[in-house]
């Protein structure tokens, strides 16, 4: 529970960090972010979900400048997270709920199976 406080409260300051990057930013649409406390934050969630799950696949991500509400992940496993997702989502629970399912998908081999049909 104090994990999840810490977290609420630090997607709020996330969220507002990202507002102020994307519109003080030079950056054309889509591309990466490079935020450290934002990066950090979601690596932290990416890491819980993993724990709980008992999940031992290293897990990469890549924050994008979209305004697009979306997470997916790529044919190299990796989890694209779009900054309008992290503004928008309601609370921590979201967002996590958002993450554990795109990690479902790299757990369970989605991408690859889909490559093979």
């Amino acid at each position: 529970m104090k994990m999840k406080k810490k977290l609420d409260g630090g997607l709020k300051k996330i969220s507002i960090y990202l507002l102020f990057f994307i519109f003080s930013s030079n950056i054309s649409y889509s591309s990466q972010i490079l935020d450290y406390e934002t990066e950090e934050f979601v690596k932290e969630i990416i890491e819980d979900i993993t724990e709980v799950n008992k999940i031992n696949k290293k897990i990469n991500f890549k924050l994008n400048n979209s305004n697009e509400i979306n997470a997916f992940v790529d044919i190299n496993n990796v989890i694209h997270i779009n900054s309008g997702l992290i503004i928008h989502c309601s609370d921590y629970v979201a967002l996590l709920s958002v993450l554990a399912h795109e990690v479902g998908h790299i757990d369970l081999n989605h991408i690859a199976l889909r490559k093979k049909q």
